[in-house]
């Protein structure tokens, strides 16, 4: 049997977040012990996996996740209508996903900065109570939600914009890191977690408990040409290392080795 492990968010959030998944913790410790093999999409879920449960160490392999969006040719393309400058976040947004925290960060710099936009897109139109918070601020007029039609219209957003920033208190692995390196925007996301390891260097780290660390983040990479130039160029050097068809060969070897054994 061979078991792919993703993240430990209801181990860590459970208690704050019940809808993660509180109360599955004896199962996944059955079914890890019963895995001959446990597949861990990065280092950060593999040190959640010894933390959390009893398991073999041995029987981890880590495998990281890969980057499949290319950037397509978009010639013919239909052009998005979109802000001359903004900051972009991606996916849903609620639970541990700390839209609330990565808000009260953001609206300052656009109360100051009037040019400045947020662009929201997919997770799904702003509930209400994300549209009163976003009221509350004063900058209704700045954030922006965007749907996410297909891989064009995803690419064209990151291209587009001066940075984009994952705030999650925790992701097993984060591919829109990886997908936002690819189409060469600057990332800013939480220190201490799996992103650590995708961007590396290119990246620019907050806390993400902390409003006050993520808007100092923020405003580090959208007020520097200099370093969002940078971050590009080491974005692009760290996509190549996270490609699909590494993820699918050293999967298919985890399997030929627990066949062959």
């Amino acid at each position: 049997m061979v078991l792919t492990f993703h993240d430990v968010l209801s181990e860590k959030y459970g208690k704050m977040f019940p809808v993660l998944g509180e109360g599955l913790s004896d199962l996944k410790q059955q079914l890890l012990k019963r895995a001959d093999i446990v597949i861990s999409v990065s280092e950060a879920t593999k040190r959640g996996i010894l933390e959390y449960f009893d398991v073999d160490e041995t029987k981890i392999k880590v495998v990281p996740l890969g980057n499949y969006l290319d950037k397509p040719m978009l010639i013919g393309q239909k052009t998005l209508t979109l802000p001359e400058r903004y900051v972009l976040f991606v996916g849903k947004r609620d639970y541990y996903k700390n839209f609330d925290t990565f808000l009260a960060a953001m609206a300052p710099i656009l109360l100051k900065d009037k040019d400045l936009h947020l662009v929201c897109a997919g997770g799904g139109k702003f509930s209400n109570e994300e549209i009163r918070l976003i009221n509350e601020s004063g900058v209704q007029k700045q954030v922006l939600y965007h749907p996410i039609f297909d891989d064009t219209t995803l690419v064209q957003l990151y291209e587009r914009a001066q940075l984009f920033v994952f705030p999650s208190l925790m992701e097993g692995f984060g591919l829109p890191v990886l997908e936002a390196m690819s189409c060469g925007c600057p990332v800013a996301v939480t220190a201490g977690t799996s992103f650590d390891e995708i961007a590396d260097e290119a990246g620019v780290y907050f806390e993400a408990e902390s409003k006050d660390s993520i808007k100092e983040a923020i405003e580090k990479v959208i007020y520097s040409q200099t370093l969002q130039g940078q971050m590009r160029q080491r974005g692009y050097e760290r996509v190549p290392l996270f490609k699909a068809e590494t993820t699918a060969k050293q999967t298919l070897e985890v399997y030929k080795e627990l066949v062959n054994a």
